[in-house]
Formats: structure tokens, C-alpha cells, sequence
């Protein structure tokens, strides 16, 4: 993805109990909306994955970050079970 004047870098941690994995990488997008967007997608991905192989999602969740460091959303993987 091409950066625009407005992107900001956000991170994708992940948190499961007291445990919280992070995202040293980050992405650059346009806004939390699609930082927002873009968890989701990952949560449906780690959910099939995860499913497949027998591995437990209770309690995990995707904790967004902006590149200031301020969390401006999580999205727990239980959310896209349906």
C-alpha cells in the first residue's frame, strides 16, 4: 500500500491472558477505520487457522495501536465466530 499524506503506522498486538505478543512491524493505513478493517480480516484469518489445528481463541484479542503508541481498538477473535 502506497503511503498517503495522512497514514499513520498501526500495530496489530495480541493478547491472550496477561500475555500481550507484539506487532513490531506495523502496517500504514489511512485512519482507525481501516486499521479497524484490517483486524477484523486478521481475526477471521487466525480464527480459521487456529480452528483447523484444535488451538483455543478465549481471551485472545488484537489490541490496535497508532505509531504514538495509544490504543484505539481491539477486536477479540471470539468476535468473528459466528
Amino acid at each position: 500500500m502506497g503511503l498517503h499524506s495522512n497514514a499513520m503506522r498501526y500495530y496489530f498486538d495480541i493478547r491472550e491472558g496477561d500475555n500481550l505478543e507484539e506487532d513490531v512491524e506495523g502496517i500504514d493505513l489511512p485512519s482507525s477505520d481501516a486499521a479497524h478493517s484490517e483486524a477484523l480480516a486478521a481475526a477471521r484469518d487466525m480464527v480459521a487457522e487456529y480452528v483447523r489445528h484444535a488451538v483455543p481463541i478465549d481471551g485472545m484479542t488484537f489490541v490496535i495501536r497508532d505509531e504514538r503508541g495509544e490504543v484505539v481498538g481491539e477486536v477479540p477473535l471470539m468476535a468473528v465466530v459466528k
